[in-house]
């Protein structure tokens, strides 16, 4: 009951008026929208159809690329190393993989020179390691150096994508020192990959998509859910084929997720590492991912985006000033390139999960969908 939860009925029913006008006025094919509270579900509807000319409407078994929500995934799977002893977050990332050893620093004018600080495991889930995304700023040279030097190779496993081909170029920044969004977190699938000796896929499955039932989220999708597929109505070489076999799987945004299989993990965040009895994080483990790794001088010096009011813990952001973000202090959140986002808020124990297959529509649904939640809540 919406009403019991602390929520207006009315003001759910004008989301619900919005979303249906949204779909009909053509500006998507379909959403479909999760709030809850107190790990109770107030509102969950699915909005028009799953892609364009199909018939099958939205529903939390159609399954999304959720992209960069896979990057939290893998942040715990790392941290069920760390709880177990298995990695250490202030080891240098050459200790698993020594080709970062003698990691290299991009500068304007000049060679790449030596760096003079060792890149970390927390670097790599907190966007401080110095690695980036090439196609963020495309025309920078540092991001037409990363192309060239095979960035977008997907030939290799994570880890040895990650030793011969990220090692050896130039990092944007000295590690430690700037937030610039990354596949730190790709890399950090490569160390998992070198410390279990198995997969990112085996190891995520086995450590926590498995115990916590999530078993329509994977890297790769059988053909056989193809009737299940969220498709954009926009053409766009982001958006992978769901079943195609892979031989890099992406930490930093390649697995595809229903809304009913990621509410399991929200919750297990929620409840302090615990769902439904299986604990995958120990209290004091996920407390270590929600320390803000950022200061004003490591936003002002790289390219931060989480926004004003935010900070970033290890794979998820954090709202450190709710006085310029509506979620209040200790939110912590993230979302994927085409639209998808979850978020916890622990002050007022609300979650969140919003998915649709359109990367133009990302910025405005995160705004509209904090406006239109905690307008709702009492």
């Amino acid at each position: 009951d919406a009403q019991t939860l602390g929520f207006d009925p009315a003001k759910l029913g004008e989301i619900r008026t919005a979303l249906n006008a949204d779909v009909l006025a053509g500006k998507m094919p379909g959403a479909y929208l999760l709030i809850g509270r107190h790990g109770q579900v107030a509102f969950q509807q699915g909005f028009g159809v799953q892609g364009p000319g199909q018939t099958t409407p939205m529903s939390d078994q159609t399954i999304f690329r959720v992209f960069s929500m896979t990057k939290p995934i893998v942040a715990v799977t790392a941290m069920t190393l760390v709880q177990e002893g298995k990695l250490d977050l202030d080891a240098p990332v050459s200790k698993y993989l020594p080709a970062f050893k003698d990691i290299k620093i991009w500068q304007k004018e000049g060679d790449p020179v030596a760096s003079t600080k060792p890149m970390l495991i927390r670097h790599l889930m907190s966007h401080t390691s110095g690695i980036i995304y090439s196609f963020i700023q495309p025309t920078q040279p540092i991001s037409k150096a990363w192309v060239a030097g095979g960035e977008g190779r997907t030939d290799l496993s994570a880890k040895d994508w990650s030793e011969q081909v990220v090692a050896k170029l130039p990092m944007i920044a000295e590690p430690g020192t700037a937030w610039n969004y990354s596949q730190g977190l790709d890399v950090l699938g490569g160390v998992i990959e070198k410390i279990t000796g198995k997969s990112l896929e085996e190891a995520i499955r086995e450590r926590v998509t498995g115990p916590l039932g999530m078993t329509d989220t994977g890297f790769v999708q059988p053909k056989e859910k193809a009737n299940r597929f969220a498709q954009s109505q926009k053409t766009d070489a982001l958006y992978y084929d769901y079943a195609a076999p892979k031989t890099f799987f992406s930490g930093g945004g390649g697995i595809s997720s229903t809304a009913e299989d990621y509410l399991r993990f929200v919750l297990m965040l929620a409840n302090h590492g615990t769902y439904k009895g299986v604990q995958i994080l120990k209290p004091e483990t996920l407390d270590l991912m929600l320390i803000d790794h950022t200061s004003p001088e490591i936003r002002g010096k790289g390219l931060f985006f989480p926004g004003p009011g935010m900070g970033f813990g290890l794979g998820m952001s954090l709202v450190i000033d709710d006085t310029k973000q509506r979620p209040a202090n200790g939110t912590f959140s993230w979302n994927g390139i085409a639209g998808t986002e979850w978020w916890y808020d622990p002050k007022n124990d609300v979650f969140m999960i919003f998915m649709i297959q359109d990367r133009a529509l990302l910025s405005e649904y995160q705004k509209k969908n904090r406006t239109w939640i905690y307008d709702a809540l009492k």
